[in-house]
């Protein structure tokens, strides 16, 4: 799907378990989302990413090291993505009520605030904006 979506690009599909997919501008790297030493090698083969899909374990702590690994690997301009963001307040993928700590929706919040603080320091690398829709949120790298 994604090699027909972006018909120019290099798909990078990441999976714990081993998946046979072949084609053309496909690969494939078996690995563990939430593991930084993969998620580093992962970058090292492959990056910097124009836009960086999260559909992966939908736990919040899984999402969170994704994007600890991952965000700096995003080119400027870019795009970071996370899917399925419904379950952000099931306690079975790490989320909670509103304002808990840790949940995929507070790492959003957090993004939205460093939005905002990139206006008092437009030199750092930052998140230009964030697109939030119902189940999935869109990361805009600053250039």
């Amino acid at each position: 799907m994604w090699r027909d979506y972006f018909p120019k690009a290099t798909i990078v599909g990441v999976d714990i378990y081993a998946k046979d997919v072949s084609g053309d501008r496909i690969v494939f790297e078996q690995g563990d989302q939430a593991d930084p030493c993969f998620l580093a090698r992962l970058v090292t083969r492959h990056g910097p990413f124009d836009i960086v899909i999260d559909d992966g374990s939908h736990k919040a702590s899984d999402t969170a090291a994704t994007f600890a690994a991952l965000w700096d690997a995003v080119k400027p301009g870019g795009f970071y993505v996370i899917e399925d963001l419904a379950v952000a307040y099931h306690t079975g993928w790490d989320g909670g009520p509103p304002g808990t700590p840790g949940t995929a929706a507070d790492l959003i919040k957090q993004r939205v605030d460093h939005t905002l603080k990139r206006y008092e320091d437009p030199f750092r690398p930052s998140t230009s904006a964030v697109h939030v829709y119902g189940e999935i949120v869109f990361f805009e790298k600053a250039h």
